[in-house]
């Protein structure tokens, strides 16, 4: 039995919530959350990276795909301070 595979959209830059409310809606539901401490409150609770990074198109222009229970960890910016 194959699992399901779909790219794995980038959400760097994004609201933490928003962030996740996308990548559930695309399937994923493993999702990681770790912090980062940062001086800019522009950026607090804003996702900085995520891991697996957004899908890219690969060889020959194919799209990389990941199985839906793949784990996808966000590092989200904690305000210094907090």
């Amino acid at each position: 039995m194959f699992e399901e595979r779909k790219p794995i959209p980038s959400v760097v830059g994004l609201n933490m919530q928003i962030a996740e409310a996308q990548l559930r809606a695309q399937g994923f539901n493993n999702i990681k959350i770790e912090y980062t401490t940062v001086y800019d409150p522009a950026q607090d609770g804003k996702v900085q990276s995520q891991s697996p990074s957004a899908s890219s198109s690969g060889v020959f222009g194919v799209t990389n795909t990941y199985p839906l229970s793949e784990e996808i960890t966000l590092v989200v910016a904690q305000k210094f301070g907090l």
